[in-house]
């Protein structure tokens, strides 16, 4: 991820779904200097595909954050 105009690596560090349906994901990955979490919700399906939309938190060693409104659609 670019993050002020510098690209940035990050590990994968755990996923959950938040209820039965599978339609809540929290995701988290870091490096040394940053935690990112998106939190997203399934609000449509279709024709193999999906949308979902939810936030994105950048979160920095400090404990300053940033976050942000997300959407997203996918499919086969």
């Amino acid at each position: 991820m670019s993050i002020n105009g510098v690209i940035n690596k990050f590990k994968f560090i755990t996923k959950s779904s938040n209820d039965g349906f599978k339609s809540h994901f929290v995701y988290v990955w870091k490096n040394d200097t940053y935690e990112i979490t998106t939190d997203t919700k399934l609000i449509s399906t279709g024709d193999e595909t999906f949308r979902s939309s939810g936030t994105l938190k950048l979160k920095r060693s400090d404990g300053q954050e940033t976050i942000r409104n997300i959407y997203g659609k996918g499919g086969c």
